[in-house]
């Protein structure tokens, strides 16, 4: 008497084809797996998933790999697209015994069924992987990306087809999507601000945020002609004594000039050493000072702000592109772009009482910082200055456009705007009177 071959033998004979049944329990896997991942990238966060990994080399891992976040989900929702149809296929021809849909009401009702089906199985992957989405992030990150990069070539095709399609039914095409994502949020702040959900307060930050992504660090920082800072060879003594003067907790310590800074001394690591009875004449800045953090002029804001974030650090020395010192950014700078200025202990009333632009008559008069950015100007004002590669200030402009550093008292004109010098030495400008004309 032969062995019974078992059920699974049975059902893989009945489907007719095992090849075809090898087909529906990858397509059900694939799209189990793309629905998860899409899910997990969409609703992690990064502190938890900080928490669960612990950060150092694997968190770095992670922020690269998902550095083309964008890329890996349109990957994934194409194969989820074409695996979906591929599993709704092979399901009406195992059930139904044909893959023609045309095959009367059976057919039909049996598809319509298996639409709820697979609609069910999203529903549960999502709901599953809400619970714990850095876990499910870290098992499916890497399979995903590569499933997402062999789809790359199919991504392309239909993005380019929808746009050629947009494009004849007369549709602007957006080509930068994150330009459109940051347009939708301003739209969705405006109309909550009409709607009173959201003050004028909340709508500048929010705004200042969007604008903060895309600065670089030169914008932001504090220049090279206003960085104080203490040779190495100062004594501890000095250091105290400029520490209380001066408020900072933080000061760059540089060998020679400014533009050679070796590092940065921390008040608190001074006053350690002062109390520890280690004040001795002979012990200088250099000895007790930490190791500086160097980036580009050029480095945008919002990393920078993340790199300091995850490096514990404060401060940050700009260097230009010939290695010398263009200034210094602290995290306090970056936060008062958003939130606006943050007066300390330290701030003496001279500083507040000077603000960087002083509207005199409103859109027609202002007094201004030299330091002033141009573009924020021409938002101030509702002007267009031209902004310039060689320059990003108003003292900028005015060098640029008089050829010289003008004294107090000096005026030039652009178009219709008039510009008188307030404050001028030898070396810079100070403040500035911008007129508005007809």
């Amino acid at each position: 008497m032969e062995d019974d071959p078992g059920p699974t033998v049975v059902w893989l004979l009945a489907s007719g084809d095992a090849v075809e049944t090898i087909v529906l329990i990858t397509s059900l896997i694939l799209v189990i797996v793309t629905v998860a991942a899409g899910t997990a990238i969409r609703t992690f966060r990064w502190p938890r998933l900080e928490k669960l990994v612990g950060g150092g080399p694997r968190i770095e891992r992670i922020e690269s790999l998902l550095k083309n976040e964008r890329a890996i989900l349109d990957g994934l929702l194409v194969l989820r697209l074409v695996t979906s149809i591929t599993l709704l296929l092979a399901l009406l021809g195992w059930f139904g015994g044909s893959t023609d849909i045309t095959g009367g009401r059976f057919l039909g009702n049996l598809g319509l069924s298996l639409l709820v089906f697979l609609g069910g199985v999203y529903g549960l992957v999502r709901g599953l992987v809400r619970h714990a989405p850095e876990r499910a992030l870290l098992l499916l990150l890497t399979p995903s990306r590569a499933l997402a990069a062999a789809m790359s070539p199919l991504v392309w095709i239909m993005d380019g087809i929808g746009k050629v399609a947009a494009r004849a039914f007369g549709l602007q095409v957006n080509e930068d999507e994150q330009e459109e994502a940051v347009e939708d949020i301003l739209d969705a702040v405006s109309e909550g601000e009409r709607d009173g959900a959201i003050d004028d307060e909340e709508r500048e930050m929010i705004e200042n945020i969007i604008e903060v992504r895309d600065q670089a660090v030169s914008q932001v920082m504090t220049p090279r002609t206003s960085v104080f800072g203490l040779a190495t060879d100062t004594s501890l003594e000095d250091a105290v004594r400029a520490v209380v003067e001066h408020g900072h907790s933080r000061i760059p310590v540089y060998e020679d000039t400014i533009d050679n800074i070796r590092g940065i001394l921390y008040a608190k690591d001074l006053l350690r050493h002062w109390t520890n009875g280690n004040g001795a004449a002979s012990t200088t800045a250099d000895e007790i000072m930490r190791a500086a953090l160097f980036i580009p002029e050029t480095k945008n804001t919002s990393d920078l702000l993340e790199e300091l974030r995850r490096g514990k650090v404060h401060m940050a020395i700009v260097v230009d592109e010939y290695g010398g010192t263009a200034g210094i950014i602290t995290i306090e700078d970056i936060i008062e772009e958003i939130i606006g200025e943050i007066e300390d202990e330290y701030d003496t009333g001279e500083d507040a009482a000077r603000p960087s632009l002083k509207i005199i008559a409103e859109r027609e008069s202002a007094e201004v910082d030299a330091l002033f950015h141009i573009d924020e100007l021409n938002d101030a004002l509702h002007l267009e200055l031209p902004e310039g590669d060689s320059y990003d200030t108003v003292g900028g402009f005015l060098f640029h456009r008089m050829g010289r550093i003008p004294e107090a008292g000096e005026s030039c004109e652009f178009e219709n705007v008039r510009f008188e010098i307030l404050e001028a030495d030898e070396r810079r400008i100070h403040s500035v009177k911008v007129t508005v004309g007809d």
